[in-house]
């Protein structure tokens, strides 16, 4: 990575490269915006789509929508021109609203999972509209908390080449720690649940089976 008076530059690439990154980016871009909003759209017009499980189906639809608007144009921008040119302010702005994208995506997904595993393994629905509207309303909270975490160690936004978008430098390991704790549970969380999932899936099969 070398800085340059327009910004960080990427490595150098061929031009065929060049093309087909940014080509991919931009379809990737236009086909989750079309997907996402068909699914917002289908949910908002059916009454029987309206479930709970849809609702949180539909939170992360949103996400990517927004991921879609805001941070796939700037990576488009960045892959065609060779290089971040907007700036370290803007750098800050975009390694902020990427680490909240990330975090709310990932919690979406983690509870997606849960109200799975409890309606799969448990037998239980515990996910009411009331509880799931206040898990939706902490989704967005605590990841706006994670993403302006940085802020309070005074961490700096560099621009990472390799995946062609601005993340925060750390500077208070108090505040790294907590993140990456956190982010790790979630992970840990959303694959246990998944294999519990997959478990019982495979020994219902194998039971089928056998009565076959």
């Amino acid at each position: 990575m070398e800085e340059s008076e327009e910004g960080f530059n990427l490595s150098h690439r061929t031009l065929v490269l060049v093309v087909l990154e940014s080509i991919i980016a931009v379809v990737f871009a236009i086909l989750s915006i079309i997907g996402n909003t068909l699914i917002i759209a289908g949910f908002w017009k059916r009454k029987t789509l309206r479930t709970i499980p849809n609702l949180l189906v539909v939170n992360l639809s949103i996400v990517d929508i927004l991921s879609a608007i805001t941070t796939h144009p700037l990576l488009a921008s960045v892959l065609i021109r060779g290089a971040w040119y907007l700036g370290q302010e803007a750098c800050k702005y975009q390694a902020i609203f990427n680490s909240f994208l990330f975090t709310t995506k990932n919690l979406s997904i983690t509870f997606i999972t849960l109200n799975r595993y409890l309606i799969i393994v448990r037998y239980k629905k515990m996910f009411t509209k009331r509880s799931t509207r206040l898990c939706l309303v902490a989704i967005w909270i605590s990841s706006c908390l994670l993403a302006l975490s940085p802020l309070m160690g005074e961490d700096e936004a560099i621009f990472h080449a390799e995946e062609a978008l601005c993340v925060f430098s750390s500077k208070n390991s108090a505040i790294s720690v907590v993140i990456v704790v956190f982010e790790n549970i979630v992970f840990l969380a959303t694959t246990y649940l998944n294999y519990a999932i997959l478990s019982l899936v495979r020994l219902h099969r194998k039971k089928v089976f056998s009565a076959l």
